[in-house]
């Protein structure tokens, strides 16, 4: 228990490129104004927009002699899954445990019925469930795997998932993808072998300004629900028309320009069951963490939960203000408020239970949750504490080695985030600064994964993702 890992493991091939000075100033520019986490988030979009013309540089490895890579993913049986639905992602769903609700945390990766996507210099890879095997996600022989031909390019997209036997993504010019208009983005899906793109609806016909851009979305039970603008919230069947889209309007949650450039971070989108749900900070509840269920049935927008008053929970790091970590699953929202505890609200009944108090002053920070378990991550401590649902600490797992801006730093990186999991893995992706020089910085992400079962027998350490 409390298994700590050891760091000797052979450090994963990154993904990298060079950038120039410009990306230093603008975070220097920031530094005095923004917190640390909002730092975190200049990086992370100075990253995207750095590796977005970066190319892979080798060849997909070999799959089986006389198997193509388009039989390999989707010829067969799929892959036989863990027996608790609860803990598994369900692919005709929307898939809660690749969508984690932190501000800065993107949807880089998700889960399929033989394996795993994860995004990297612009190009998806995909990752066998049963060797835990890399690939990039094009299959033509002749591909240098170096340029927008090849079938795993996606550019700098933040946010992949895959429903119901294809990959979705959402992208516009911005994305470098070619021959959309100027503010245009639409919904794209392909098959599991990366072949066979197709256009499936527009999510925005118009530039709406910076914070309007739909690069989430949910998919659930043949819906999509996306983020038009500032004030509305859009629901649409999969593959409908823009126009016919039901609007949720939230034109009563009366934010100024500064309060909507400081909360949009929190409009993380969910689904659960038969509804659709976000996160806003209304004016009205003095910008407090509030959260909203959508009814496409009715289409009615009702308020269902504001985050507690500390005088009820006792203090803790974001007091009054809001949570570190939340998830919706079967009706019951579970959230996490550093430095007090792990807690559970039935959105039907609107009981609170405390599931567990962290008292220890390590388990801080922020939090994410899956169908079994609640992962706080300490990014001063490059350390991630893990505790059922049902509040049993578990043990500890270090990725500070994973993690480092340098030599010499000991700690505190503060750029490993756990990006999802589902009923075998759970997966780390930490941000690296590899080199610095007087032309500038270069910047990677790393992917790391560790398997539940170590988590519950109590030993264990995250293993390292070899890309090509």
């Amino acid at each position: 228990m409390n298994k700590k890992a050891s760091g000797k493991n052979e450090r994963s091939r990154g993904f990298t490129n060079r950038s120039a000075d410009q990306w230093i100033n603008q975070v220097n520019k920031y530094t005095r104004k923004f917190t640390k986490v909002k730092l975190r988030i200049l990086a992370a979009m100075a990253f995207c927009l750095i590796v977005a013309a970066a190319g892979c540089g080798k060849d997909s490895p070999a799959v089986p002699e006389n198997q193509n890579q388009e039989e390999a993913l989707t010829s067969g049986t799929p892959a036989t899954r863990s027996a608790d639905p609860e803990t598994d992602a369900s692919f005709m769903e929307f898939q809660k445990p690749f969508h984690m609700s932190q501000e800065d945390t993107f949807n880089r990766g998700c889960a399929s019925e033989k394996g795993y996507y994860f995004m990297g210099n612009g190009y998806l890879y995909f990752v066998d469930k049963e060797t835990m095997q890399s690939t990039i996600l094009c299959g033509k022989p002749e591909c240098s795997h170096q340029d927008q031909n090849c079938n795993a390019y996606l550019g700098n997209i933040s946010h992949i998932t895959y429903y119901d036997g294809k990959l979705y993504y959402a992208a516009g010019q911005e994305q470098g993808i070619p021959g959309v208009d100027e503010g245009v983005w639409n919904l794209y899906a392909m098959n599991a072998d990366g072949t066979q793109k197709t256009k499936v609806m527009t999510l925005r016909a118009q530039n709406e300004g910076f914070y309007s851009n739909p690069t989430q979305f949910v998919i659930h039970k043949g819906q999509v629900l996306f983020l038009s603008d500032r004030e509305n919230i859009l629901c649409a069947p999969l593959g409908g028309e823009l126009k016919d889209a039901k609007v949720a309007k939230t034109n009563d949650i009366e934010l100024d320009y500064e309060a909507v450039s400081d909360s949009l971070e929190l409009w993380y989108l969910w689904a659960d069951q038969d509804k659709f749900y976000c996160f806003g900070n209304p004016k009205s509840k003095q910008f407090r963490d509030t959260l909203y269920e959508y009814d496409p049935g009715t289409e009615a927008l009702t308020e269902v939960w504001t985050v507690p008053e500390s005088a009820e929970t006792g203090k803790w790091d974001t007091s009054d203000v809001s949570v570190n970590g939340w998830y919706i699953d079967q009706g019951i929202l579970y959230y996490f408020l550093s430095g007090n505890g792990l807690y559970q609200y039935n959105l039907s009944t609107k009981e609170t239970q405390k599931i567990a108090a962290t008292d220890d002053p390590s388990h801080t920070g922020t939090a994410e949750f899956d169908g079994e378990m609640a992962y706080i991550n300490n990014r001063d401590k490059d350390t991630v504490y893990v505790y059922t649902r049902k509040g049993e600490y578990l043990g500890e797992y270090g990725y500070r080695e994973y993690a480092s801006l340098g030599n010499g730093q000991e700690e505190g990186s503060g750029n490993g985030r756990i990006i999802g999991s589902d009923a075998d893995m759970v997966f780390l992706c930490a941000e690296n600064l590899t080199s610095m020089t007087q032309d500038g910085f270069s910047l990677g992400y790393t992917y790391y994964y560790l398997p539940k079962s170590e988590i519950r027998s109590g030993t264990g350490e995250f293993k390292p993702l070899a890309f090509p």
